[in-house]
């Protein structure tokens, strides 16, 4: 044999060698089932795990694992706050009780507070609680108004007024319409009402700034910025 054809055999069985391997190859990759990627898959294809998609907790379980759990602890005291926001102890029942001095009515337990009004010495006053910081509740009128507690007492005999005695009875005049009451105190019973310029007998003077005045066969009392002694002029108009 020419070495022309030596070298054309040679060729021939390398490539049926070749062959041989290939197939036996792409026979095992059959059988193992390995596969090549995909085309139509994109990015990486590592070991990490993808993120779970979004919103794929149950609709009725409720995430608390980075959220503050409530407690029925109490904080803060259980007294009611009224509207003013001052805090007050209410009492079960109003107590009266009766003002050492002239004593201001203010919007709230403070001497910062405006004043509302004022209660007389002697005159009861309604307290239906009390503030931490030792202001009392009470009812001025129709509204809530506070005062220190150290200017009332519940003696009365402790804030007993005063009284001047007239020698003589002293003829004063009504300035206005005013209340004929039965004590020097705003909370008292009202007697009557008096019209202007209506003239009473004036007997004497409370501490408080009222006077006391006969009626019928006993004593009654108005106040004295509601008294003169010059009579009013009468209005043209009437």
């Amino acid at each position: 044999m020419t070495n022309l054809g030596r070298t054309l055999v040679y060729s021939l069985l390398i490539v049926l060698s070749i062959a041989v391997i290939v197939g036996a190859v792409a026979l095992l990759v059959h059988i193992l089932g390995i596969t090549s990627e995909p085309d139509d898959t994109s990015g990486d294809t590592g070991t990490e795990s993808a993120a779970p998609p979004p919103d794929t907790k149950p609709r009725d379980t409720a995430d608390t694992s980075s959220e503050e759990t409530e407690t029925d602890e109490v904080t803060e005291t259980d007294e009611p706050i009224p509207e003013d926001g001052v805090l007050v102890r209410e009492y079960d029942e109003p107590v009266i009780m009766y003002a050492l001095y002239n004593v201001n009515a203010r919007m709230k337990d403070t001497v910062e507070s405006d004043i509302m009004g004022m209660f007389y010495q002697g005159e009861a006053v309604t307290v239906t609680g009390e503030t931490p910081n030792k202001w009392y509740r009470v009812d001025y009128r129709d509204y809530t108004a506070y005062i220190r507690s150290d200017l009332l007492t519940a003696d009365s005999s402790v804030a007993s007024v005063e009284i001047e005695i007239y020698s003589e009875p002293v003829t004063m005049y009504a300035i206005s319409n005013v209340n004929v009451r039965e004590s020097h105190s705003t909370n008292s019973s009202i007697y009557k009402m008096i019209e202007t310029g209506t003239a009473v007998k004036v007997t004497g003077r409370a501490a408080n700034g009222w006077y006391r005045i006969e009626y019928g066969e006993s004593y009654a009392y108005i106040k004295e910025e509601y008294l003169s002694e010059e009579k009013p002029e009468a209005d043209p108009a009437e």
